[in-house]
């Protein structure tokens, strides 16, 4: 029998320590009715944009000097955590850019049995298929063409992303595609409650999300 729907909000971040948080993209999804809203938009960076980044997200200076800065966003974020969990696949990105700007959370949902003012615990994507599947590759775009889901997130992507950020590092197609995975998860996986989601996305070690502390620079 499956438990009852719930809503998580998927995230998605380009951007680093150094820049902040450039770009930013969430997608909200039901878990028996799917995705049904997605939001997007540019920030101002703190500082410049080292070419090593530029060459991942694509994002130019130029583009964002009369966005806002990330802060400013920050509280919508903060409204929603007080009602939802987040999800993200290798959440440790989104979790330190949060934290850098709020690190805690009051009010926020939490699992009963760890109690925390944090922007976590997270549904993560990655540690889900890493516990649950075998493939070579764990990256976003390995695992979405490989659970046969392309079609689908580029479809989305014509939906809700601008038209020049229809491809993998950028904030909204990238949480699309967290988003699709998250689902197919869940629905592969239909006994499970959203609080095991939760249980089972901390529940291993991984060592390659340290790689993205690259970013933080």
């Amino acid at each position: 029998m499956s438990p009852d729907s719930f809503i998580i909000y998927a995230l998605d971040f380009e951007g680093s320590l150094t820049t902040g948080v450039l770009e930013y993209g969430w997608v909200g999804i039901d878990s028996q009715r799917g995705i049904f809203t997605a939001t997007t938009g540019f920030c101002k960076n703190k500082k410049h944009i080292p070419e090593q980044d530029f060459k991942v997200h694509q994002i130019k200076a130029q583009r964002l000097v009369n966005c806002p800065d990330f802060a400013g966003i920050v509280p919508q974020l903060v409204a929603l955590r007080k009602h939802y969990f987040f999800c993200a696949h290798n959440a440790i990105f989104e979790h330190i850019l949060l934290s850098s700007y709020v690190p805690i959370v009051f009010s926020g949902k939490q699992l009963p049995e760890s109690p925390s003012n944090q922007w976590g615990p997270w549904v993560d994507t990655y540690v889900l298929y890493k516990n649950a599947v075998n493939q070579p590759s764990y990256n976003l775009q390995d695992l979405v063409q490989a659970m046969g889901l392309q079609e689908v997130l580029n479809a989305l992507g014509e939906r809700f992303c601008p038209a020049d950020r229809r491809y993998y590092h950028c904030a909204l197609f990238d949480a699309l595609g967290c988003a699709l995975l998250a689902l197919h998860f869940i629905r592969e996986h239909p006994e499970m409650t959203l609080f095991a989601l939760l249980r089972a996305s901390g529940s291993a070690e991984h060592a390659d999300s340290m790689a993205q502390l690259r970013l933080f620079r």
